[in-house]
């Protein structure tokens, strides 16, 4: 089933048992992408000079000034405002000095970008421009768990590399939101089953843990996943395109 991404009013409360995905396209008209760099800290103005191609530059722009924009949004404060901490992996959040409990990340592939918006639980997303992959049983081989090699493996060779993509973009959400990065090994937890039903909660070590797994459609040639923390009643996701 696709997401129904609904053009966003220009007053979105973020509800306490809510998470927002908001769709970003990152094509935008040259006016567009001055407003949005004039919104980026110094830092991000010197990360943007980095990027060698103008394309790299332009899709980090838009991506990073419409954070600022959502999170404006949300704690009713400009743009240039927000302010960001980071933690030992590289995991953004929101300075202590806004003194705030929204959580957010941040994904981005190609020519499109989705932003994730939450109060409290700790959540991650993952966005993946789906290409062909000489090398994905390589990459499965070293990074899947057994249940998703089988899962993969298993897979009709006409789907294999949708479902490649669907267990990578949900391997790829939970170690976001756990903000571990790379230090937690891929092999170690499941988002499949063998059969190749995917899972509804991560599963680590044979556990099953309360990290929701929620599959993402963004467009029909991207795969994108949300992880989120559920210990309690169930959380509303709303989808909006920017």
């Amino acid at each position: 089933m696709q997401d129904a991404w609904a053009v966003a009013p220009d007053s979105v409360p973020l509800g306490t048992r809510e998470v927002q995905i908001w769709r970003v396209t990152l094509a935008r008209p040259q006016s567009e992408v001055a407003r949005l760099k004039g919104c980026l800290a110094p830092d991000e103005e010197t990360r943007t000079a980095r990027f060698r191609f103008a394309e790299h530059r332009r899709r980090y722009i838009v991506s990073r000034g419409v954070l600022r924009a959502v999170l404006g949004r949300a704690l009713s404060l400009p743009a240039t405002e927000i302010r960001f901490q980071y933690g030992a992996e590289g995991k953004p959040a929101l300075a202590a000095e806004h003194q705030s409990d929204v959580q957010f990340n941040v994904a981005h592939s190609h020519e499109l970008a989705l932003i994730a918006l939450g109060r409290g639980p700790a959540l991650g997303v993952d966005l993946e421009y789906r290409r062909e992959l000489d090398d994905a049983e390589r990459i499965a081989r070293r990074f899947f768990s057994t249940r998703e090699l089988t899962a993969l493996m298993l897979a009709p060779a006409a789907e294999r590399n949708a479902t490649f993509f669907r267990i990578w973009t949900r391997k790829e959400a939970f170690i976001k939101a756990t903000g571990k990065g790379l230090t937690q090994p891929l092999a170690a937890f499941s988002v499949m089953a063998e059969d190749g039903l995917a899972l509804a909660h991560v599963e680590v070590e044979g556990t099953v843990t309360c990290w929701r797994l929620i599959d993402l459609f963004p467009h029909s040639h991207y795969g994108a996943a949300l992880v989120v923390w559920t210990d309690g009643p169930e959380i509303a996701i709303n989808s909006y395109q920017y």
